[in-house]
């Protein structure tokens, strides 16, 4: 390839990198690689692993990422999978990746660059920004080799904060927020956590807390201070009539049907049952069964991590679980 040529269809954007001028997106050859991995770079490190990838790396103005989707009948994205944290999302979207011609992107680096363009790029207009975003959603859904029969899109725990704008740039796509007891939640972060999760590690922490007053509370309140902030996001949307709410506890059997119903998908017998066999096991350690794991959080939270739960998280959880499986009308 030589600059200014299209990219192919066997390419997927790798990388979105920001200059005064704009962004660039380098790509890199997937090699009919299956993006079943529980987590979208895991699957692009598999494709860097080959010589083929490691040598073809193109690099393209923003710009081009709309090119490449009109070009190549790019699908649109079936469905998105918004959650609180550690609450299912990995399990769910495995799922899915069990389902014949189906393209699953999870929790990808360039959909979070691009969602947070206006706060790299001030000034960015409103209208190039949806444009942006939807030209890299629409550019992992490439007919390549074949065109996919379903396209679903995990977005990271944070980016429920930009259900607006995603709403806005595909008014048509349904979606879930998943969500869990948030004492178990805690529990889970407190004893591993994302650099998400960590104060001054992200640009996606608290609003208005300086990063001294981060680092000096307590580990549970400055988690509790972010989960609480996943959840009112969430129920800010709660009349939107994309939205279906979906309890942790009620994953996988109970809660799949309601789900399939609201993606507007119908696989056989079948395909269900190979979903349901990907449910038992491990969906961020696929080679380890599945270990349920909610009553051993709750016994073993710390009488701390009880009392930020009780004063600062169960109110937004019970309001969730007031509307769970219930899409707006």
């Amino acid at each position: 390839m030589t600059s200014g040529d299209p990219v192919p269809p066997q390419f997927v954007p790798m990388r979105v990198t920001f200059h005064q001028t704009g962004a660039d997106v380098s790509w890199c050859f997937d090699g009919g690689l299956d993006f079943d991995d529980p987590f979208f770079d895991e699957t692009l490190l598999r494709c860097l692993r080959r010589p083929f990838g490691r040598a073809f790396r193109p690099q393209t103005p923003i710009a081009a990422l709309t090119e490449f989707a009109e070009a190549n009948n790019c699908r649109p994205p079936d469905a998105f999978i918004f959650h609180m944290s550690r609450c299912g999302s990995t399990l769910l979207s495995q799922m899915f990746t069990a389902l014949p011609a189906t393209r699953v992107i999870s929790e990808a680096t360039t959909i979070d660059r691009v969602l947070y363009a206006d706060r790299l790029l001030p000034g960015l207009p409103a209208q190039t920004h949806r444009e942006w975003l939807r030209a890299i959603v629409l550019a992992y859904g490439a007919s390549a080799p074949a065109p996919f029969a379903r396209h679903v899109v995990k977005l990271d725990a944070w980016h429920v904060d930009r259900l607006g704008l995603i709403e806005q740039t595909f008014p048509e796509v349904p979606w879930v927020f998943l969500f869990r007891h948030p004492l178990e939640v805690l529990v889970s972060n407190l004893a591993l956590r994302s650099a998400s999760m960590l104060p001054g590690a992200s640009s996606h922490g608290v609003p208005g807390l300086d990063l001294g007053s981060a680092v000096s509370m307590p580990a549970e309140q400055y988690l509790a201070m972010i989960l609480k902030l996943h959840m009112r996001s969430a129920l800010e949307h709660r009349n939107s009539p994309r939205g279906l709410y979906v309890d942790y506890a009620d994953l996988p059997e109970a809660a799949l049907p309601a789900i399939l119903a609201h993606w507007r998908m119908a696989p056989d017998a079948s395909e269900i049952a190979r979903m349901l066999t990907k449910a038992r096991r491990n969906a961020k350690q696929p080679a380890s069964d599945f270990v349920a794991d909610s009553g051993r959080k709750q016994e073993s939270a710390s009488p701390e991590a009880r009392q930020v739960c009780d004063s600062m998280l169960l109110p937004a959880y019970e309001a969730l679980r007031a509307i769970r499986w219930q899409a707006a009308p």
